[in-house]
Order: C-alpha cells, then sequence, then structure tokens
C-alpha cells in the first residue's frame, strides 16, 4: 500500500487540491511522472508498476474528460 500512497494517491489528492483552482483561473499545468515500468512489470517492482500503470491512465481519462491542465510527456530517455 506504501507503493501505492506514494506513487498514485499522492497524485491524485494533489490534483484535487489544485484543480479547482486552475479551472477558475483558467490557467496552470499539472505534470504527472510515469515510469517505463508501466509497460515493462517485473517481478520485483510488480506494485510499482501497477501504480504507475493506473498513474498514466488516470491522467488520459481526466484529460480526456475536459480536464485539459494535465500533461503526460511520452518517453523521456535519461542517459
Amino acid at each position: 500500500m506504501n507503493t501505492f500512497n506514494a506513487n498514485l494517491f499522492a497524485s491524485v489528492r494533489l490534483d484535487r487540491g489544485f484543480l479547482l483552482a486552475m479551472v477558475k483561473q483558467q490557467k496552470g499545468v499539472i505534470v504527472h511522472i510515469s515510469s517505463i515500468q508501466r509497460k515493462l512489470p517485473g517481478n520485483m517492482t510488480i506494485t510499482y508498476s501497477a501504480a504507475k500503470a493506473t498513474l498514466t491512465n488516470y491522467g488520459i481519462n481526466k484529460s480526456c474528460v475536459g480536464f485539459p491542465y494535465l500533461f503526460f510527456p511520452d518517453f523521456v530517455a535519461t542517459y
């Protein structure tokens, strides 16, 4: 449960705290950082992968139903 608290529920709580003010002011952007693990889960990272996959889908669905303040960058290689 700690993995979901840190990687999913914290983002959802922050969204709830900021989105109403952003909609009212008609400005602002929330960027969710996910992980490639959402697509390539391993045996040792099952809960982390599930939390990141859920966060990605949450953000995509929110932006599809009229919340243009959420932004998901695509995969970015960090070497």
